[in-house]
């Protein structure tokens, strides 16, 4: 699936489905470009040089150690570039996706064929909120609209025009009121 270019708004008697471009953060960008990408290469060819230069004899147990310690006391690292890399990718070809049910508020982030959800529960006094971003020149997308639960919030809606957040925030609230929870 490409890129949504606008948002895209579905609803039938059950649900309100919004999908929307993900915002074009650069820094993501240029995070996987500086750190993600060269650390997991640096990794993967320190571990291949590691397990080439393991000698046949005990001290090569002693550097199986030294090599799986390294491995855990950078794992973290790893997590984090491979984080980086993936919010790169849903920067420049991801979706996001609000969907409203009678119980449920979801969001769905995906990327690359992977996907990271969110939600919350609906409750009494569900809300949509349109969040005050300012258009300032060398700031980065932040999210739109806010949609509160019972007991948590979402926050979507960071590759949106303004009119397009607003038409969500409307479309969303009505949506909400005619909708109530059990």
């Amino acid at each position: 699936m490409s890129r949504p270019v606008a948002l895209a708004l579905a609803e039938d008697g059950e649900s309100l489905r919004a999908v929307m471009p993900s915002g074009r953060n650069p820094w993501f960008i240029v995070g996987a470009i500086v750190f993600g990408v060269p650390w997991l290469v640096s990794v993967v060819v320190g571990i291949g040089f590691a397990v080439r230069a393991i000698p046949d004899s005990r001290t090569g147990l002693v550097w199986v150690a030294v090599l799986l310690g390294t491995i855990a006391l950078t794992v973290l690292l790893d997590v984090l570039a491979v984080a980086i890399i993936w919010l790169a990718l849903y920067a420049l070809a991801g979706s996001e996706t609000l969907e409203l049910t009678a119980t449920q508020i979801r969001v769905r982030r995906k990327a690359v064929g992977i996907t990271m959800r969110v939600s919350a529960k609906r409750g009494h006094f569900d809300r949509v909120t349109r969040l005050d971003v300012r258009d300032a020149a060398g700031r980065v997308p932040h999210p739109q609209v806010e949609v509160s639960g019972a007991y948590s919030r979402v926050r979507v809606g960071a590759g949106l025009t303004r009119d397009e957040a607003g038409v969500l925030v409307e479309r969303a609230d009505a949506f909400l009121k005619t909708s109530e929870p059990e």
